[in-house]
């Protein structure tokens, strides 16, 4: 009976390591975020608007580098045993998950004081935008929860940064 147990254990955790990799919704919104910024950069040398639009592709490029940050940090998450984990590491990704929320929040608020608009084509990019914030916003509240259930799942690492004094 253990032994079914154990097995049932394996295979679900196998199998939630490898949907993990396949299905990463914050990539793919990463990816449209990117895609997006494209658009509204090829608007700029002709737009009404491209005070607005330079402001709208900045705040693209800002949430791509910290999503990109984000990924290097998880690389760098995965390569550490799991016994030994510590604290600190699952520390740096929240703070970094909760940094981009706050990042998130002051840029909805730039795309919602944006007054005297011109075209309609700023105001479906800035939509768009509001769309894609928001969600990542989502997407990084179901990391945060992800962090949050390994936090209590891995045994951390007691080893303190404190070296021990050597006798000569």
């Amino acid at each position: 009976m253990r032994k079914v147990i154990l097995l049932i254990l394996a295979v679900i955790i196998f199998g939630y390591e490898c949907s993990y990799g396949i299905d990463f919704p914050i990539f793919d919104l990463r990816n449209r975020i990117y895609e997006e910024g494209k658009e509204i950069k090829g608007l700029m040398p002709n737009s009404k608007d491209a005070v607005i639009l330079l402001s709208i592709f900045d705040s693209c490029q800002i949430v791509i580098q910290q999503l990109d940050a984000y990924f290097y940090m998880l690389g760098i998450f995965e390569t550490i045993e799991k016994d030994n984990v510590a604290r600190s590491a699952v520390g740096y990704i929240e703070n970094w998950l909760n940094q981009i929320k706050a990042t998130n929040a002051i840029s909805l608020k730039a795309l919602n004081g944006f007054q005297d608009i011109k075209e309609e084509q700023t105001k479906s990019h800035i939509a768009k935008l509001k769309a894609f914030y928001l969600e990542l916003n989502l997407r990084v509240d179901q990391e945060l929860n992800k962090l949050a259930v390994i936090k209590k799942a891995l045994p951390f690492s007691r080893n303190k940064a404190k070296s021990k004094p050597t006798k000569r």
